[in-house]
């Protein structure tokens, strides 16, 4: 079965660093040259959705309070509706958690809104609630963004355009990985703008909040919901061949104590730039050696405009 490759260009100090520890830089979204990465922005339409679907999370809680309140005043027939609704409302409840999802139920929020018109013991703000959703839940998923560390890799060791840009005007390095089986993406390119998949994220934040449990989803879920736009660029950036891995860290933590991730797969080669210094190929080969990953020189065709590589005998 073919080895599937990935590499990383680097500056020859950051690669000392790389080749000696066998990890990687991460950097937030908003350092990159690009200033379409990783941004978040709302569709009115999905927007709208998700606000309604939390508000109708909102009146589910606050007809909970209703249909188990043993000092509730009300006749036969409407005994029977209380029963019946919370039967309903334990069943939803069980899916919600068998799923941690919860979409907008019709007939849930048409049962919700007669108990509410008939018993308006609750104190719920609609408008205020509202107000608090754009406000708060909006920012805060924003905020994501300023959360992630992405560390980005490319599909080709002979770019010409990634060594000038990332490979530091080819006197710089290539490190080659095997490429880890999990949590490693291939970067998507398109001429139209990605969408932030915000209903689905709502989805989830209002499944925890009706189960009364704190709106806390794992990064990884989070990660997972957010993969898309994460990973959608202008097919401008599509000579990069882009492969992409992403870490959520907490916002307490400080950034310079995670900037850097163990690869869980070694180093297999190493590419050195056809405008490497004397010194900076030396330094990197002696490295090679000691680790016993196998060093190639790239040099400049004389026919095409093509990197070559050669083997270097350590």
């Amino acid at each position: 079965m073919k080895r599937k490759l990935i590499y990383k260009y680097l500056s020859c100090k950051d690669a000392l660093k790389t080749i000696e520890n066998n990890c990687v830089s991460l950097n937030k979204p908003s350092n990159y040259n690009d200033p379409f990465d990783s941004i978040i922005e709302f569709n009115n339409n999905e927007e709208k959705r998700s606000k309604d679907l939390l508000l109708e999370v909102n009146l589910l809680k606050e007809i909970a309070k209703i249909l188990y309140d043993k000092k509730l005043n009300c006749n036969f027939f409407q005994k029977i509706f209380i029963r019946f609704t919370r039967i309903v409302y334990k069943v939803t409840l069980f899916f919600v958690d068998k799923t941690k999802l919860y979409y907008s139920n019709i007939f849930i929020r048409k049962l919700s809104k007669m108990i509410y018109n008939v018993y308006e013991s609750s104190n719920m703000n609609e408008k205020l609630y509202e107000e608090q959703i754009e406000e708060q839940t909006w920012d805060q998923i924003r905020e994501i963004r300023n959360m992630i560390l992405v560390s980005c890799f490319s599909k080709k060791n002979n770019s010409i355009l990634m060594w000038g840009h990332y490979g530091d005007k080819h006197t710089g390095v290539c490190v080659e990985f095997e490429r880890p089986q999990q949590y490693f993406y291939d970067v998507s390119y398109n001429k139209k703008r990605v969408n932030f998949p915000l209903y689905r994220l709502t989805s989830h934040i209002a499944a925890y909040y009706l189960l009364n449990k704190e709106a806390n989803i794992s990064g990884e879920k989070i990660l997972k919901i957010m993969q898309e736009p994460l990973l959608a660029k202008s097919i401008e950036w599509k000579y990069e061949k882009e492969v992409r891995f992403f870490l959520l860290y907490n916002k307490e933590s400080k950034v310079e104590e995670i900037n850097l991730f163990d690869m869980p797969t070694p180093i297999t080669g190493i590419y050195l730039g056809c405008k490497i210094s004397d010194e900076n190929k030396e330094k990197i080969i002696e490295l090679s050696k000691k680790k016993n990953i196998p060093v190639f020189q790239f040099i400049e065709s004389s026919a095409k405009y093509e990197l070559i590589a050669q083997k270097i005998n350590c």
